[in-house]
Order: structure tokens, then C-alpha cells, then sequence
């Protein structure tokens, strides 16, 4: 018997004479260890016990696990696209990732600076030559902060 510590296998055989209604001091006086360290010992064994056998959540379902899996297949068949419509739009400087903006032409450069970033800011209406008001595209030039009209 170590003279500081007892293995858990001791500790174990110990707490096993304890619950089987041994005396306490005559199980101390035979491994050398103090009274209140059995006492311990004899709690923990029996928290343990009882958290052992307590009733606990199961693990998850096989058919969710299989459903979770088929979402993220889908949803990473979704990125895949969005990033191969990204990488097409990026490889066209003009074009405009809306239904809206499809016909849109903006100009090439600023008329005024020359700067080559032109915004999209808004629409005013023009009357067409029937005489109803289409509305026609108003840009504005990042650089030099002026209306480009076309």
C-alpha cells in the first residue's frame, strides 16, 4: 500500500467494503488512510453512480443526420453556382447582376474627367417620341462628382 496516495483501484475496493457495511474506522485502520478521505470518497463514488444511471438525451436521429447532410449538399451546390454567376459577371467590367439593369449601357468614362467609375444614380423621365415618358438612366462620375447623362 503506497503511504501517500491511494490508487483507484484502492479507493474503489475501499468504498466497495464501506457500501457493503463494514465500519468505517476498521476499514481506515487497514489502509492507512483517514476517516473524512473515505467519506469522500464514498460521495463521489455514489454522485458518480447516480449520474451514471440517470436517464440522458440519446444521440441524434440517423434519418435527421441524413436530412442535415442532404441540406448542406444543397446548399453548397448553391454556393458553387452563385460563386460560377460571380466569377462570369467579374470577367464583364459593364455588366449588371439585376433584371432591371440588363438593357442598362453606362457610359465608358466620365465626359468631364475621364475617370472610368461611373455610378448608377437614378432615372429621370424623357418624353419619347409617341409621347409617353420613358424613364432614361442617370449616372453620376465617382472622381469628379458630376451628372453624366446619356
Amino acid at each position: 500500500m503506497p503511504e501517500n496516495h491511494p490508487t483507484p483501484e484502492v479507493k474503489f475496493a475501499i468504498v466497495k467494503e464501506a457500501w457493503a457495511g463494514r465500519k468505517i474506522a476498521q476499514i481506515a485502520r487497514k489502509y492507512k488512510v483517514c476517516r473524512d478521505s473515505i467519506y469522500t470518497w464514498m460521495h463521489t463514488a455514489a454522485q458518480a453512480c447516480l449520474h451514471a444511471l440517470s436517464p440522458q438525451k440519446r444521440g441524434p436521429k440517423f434519418k435527421k443526420l441524413l436530412k442535415s447532410e442532404e441540406v448542406i449538399l444543397c446548399l453548397e451546390q448553391k454556393v458553387s453556382d452563385l460563386e460560377r454567376e460571380l466569377k462570369g459577371l467579374s470577367h464583364d467590367p459593364q455588366a449588371i447582376p439585376s433584371l432591371k439593369y440588363a438593357k442598362l449601357v453606362r457610359p465608358d468614362r466620365c465626359p468631364h474627367c475621364g475617370h472610368t467609375r461611373i455610378l448608377l444614380n437614378g432615372y429621370y423621365p424623357v418624353k419619347g417620341a409617341d409621347g409617353a415618358f420613358v424613364d432614361m438612366p442617370r449616372f453620376i462620375c465617382k472622381q469628379c462628382r458630376k451628372r453624366v447623362y446619356l
